[in-house]
């Protein structure tokens, strides 16, 4: 007698991909059964043991965050009721299709500390016996896509500042100011990260050299007895500048590279593992004076940010348009406000026709010549006069008064 899963298409599966495959049952003879099902689950576990005093306490954490179930054979009603199904064939074949979610969906990860896994395990429940039991883990691969978390990234240039002052309270020296500039926030594996530093070294204290490195830490959290937290912390890149004398300062520009071989789980939607990455830049001091440090958060991922031309982003120029009519102000524009040249139609060709008859003229009058303004002007019902009548009203006009 044997259950036995088969997945038709085994290897990485990533968010929103269907896994499909079989279960067969094997039996000698008749089975009286309860169930035949499946489940896909996702659990997060951490563990781990810390010397407390004289005693060793163990410190657990466990969640299930993804579940997923196929009854084939039963009914879904309570356990007291006690079903009992009897499987006639000695073998049976059972197929099965369960999809991954686009989102909230994390990494398979394999830690001392702690692990993320996914498997599908098939249970055949017997009455009043073992049940049969088969399972097989699968490997889920989630990138990190800064497209999806446009909000969380920053793509243009910033700068950090820390100072510190040299000495001590009975002779303080100057500052000694600490500048990293990074052209972005976010950086996928491969990627060459470029770091400015400016050190002014105001102090009389000279500074031996200038460390640059980018770490990445991953923290782990149990529930009981206690919540409790470990880290572990894996330096990714270093570099070192030369150092600043006293009284001036330097500029110095360092190229990181991010390792591709470096691990980045995706630790979306979990509750008991956190990852996240630093850069930071550091002023060793000599001795008997404490560094100077400067550590930020960067985002490392494996997709880079595509700009598209329907985001109007960072990279949007506005390109001027010849405009063919009249320009009015914006409304956001306050006085003086352009003057508002008239444009006058161009008068139609005037060619001698004979009078329209009575019966050809329209029933209603058009009133669009009696609006006059610069763009309408009033038509004259009569041709102007000639010079000498224009001259002749002149006169005649002078003469009455």
């Amino acid at each position: 007698m044997s259950c036995t899963i088969h997945i038709d298409n085994p290897g990485i599966f990533g968010p929103g991909d269907i896994i499909t495959g079989s279960v067969k049952c094997v039996f000698e003879e008749k089975l009286n059964v309860r169930a035949i099902k499946c489940r896909l689950r996702g659990k997060e576990n951490t563990l781990w043991s810390e010397q407390r005093g004289r005693n060793q306490v163990r410190y657990s954490g466990e969640r299930t965050f993804l579940t997923g179930e196929v009854l084939f054979v039963g009914e879904e009603v309570p356990e007291e009721l006690d079903p009992e199904f009897v499987l006639e064939s000695p073998e049976n074949v059972h197929h099965i299709s369960f999809s991954l979610p686009t989102t909230n969906i994390c990494s398979s990860y394999q830690h001392r500390y702690g692990s993320i896994r996914y498997y599908v395990s098939a249970i055949v429940d017997k009455p009043f016996s073992f049940d049969y039991r088969d399972e097989i883990t699968l490997h889920i691969a989630v990138p990190i896509n800064f497209n999806d978390i446009r909000h969380q990234i920053q793509l243009v240039p910033i700068t950090y500042q820390t100072d510190k002052q040299t000495g001590c309270c009975l002779c303080l020296s100057d500052f000694i100011t600490l500048n990293m500039t990074l052209e972005k926030d976010c950086f996928v594996l491969g990627e060459t990260i470029k770091v400015k530093v400016h050190v002014d070294n105001k102090s009389n204290v000279e500074i031996e050299q200038i460390e640059v490195k980018i770490t990445s830490t991953i923290q782990f959290t149990t529930q009981r007895p206690s919540a409790r937290h470990k880290l572990d912390k894996t330096l990714l890149s270093i570099a070192n500048g030369e150092g600043v004398a006293a009284r001036s300062e330097k500029i110095l520009v360092f190229d990181l590279i991010v390792p591709q071989t470096t691990l980045i789980p995706s630790f979306q939607g979990c509750v008991l593992f956190k990852q996240w990455s630093t850069i930071g830049a550091e002023a060793v001091l000599p001795a008997f004076h404490t560094n100077l440090p400067l550590e930020v958060n960067i985002n490392i991922g494996h997709i880079p940010y595509i700009t598209t031309v329907s985001s109007i982003g960072d990279h949007f120029v506005p390109v001027p348009v010849a405009q063919s009519h009249d320009v009015y102000p914006p409304q956001n524009v306050g006085p003086p406000y352009p003057i508002r040249t008239p444009t006058r139609r161009p008068p139609a060709l005037l060619l001698p026709s004979a009078p329209h008859d009575q019966a050809n003229r329209p029933t209603a009058p058009v009133h669009l010549a009696e609006q006059e303004d610069d763009f309408n002007p009033r038509v004259p019902a009569s041709p102007p006069p000639t010079y000498d009548e224009a001259l002749t009203m002149n006169l005649s006009k002078s003469k009455r008064y």
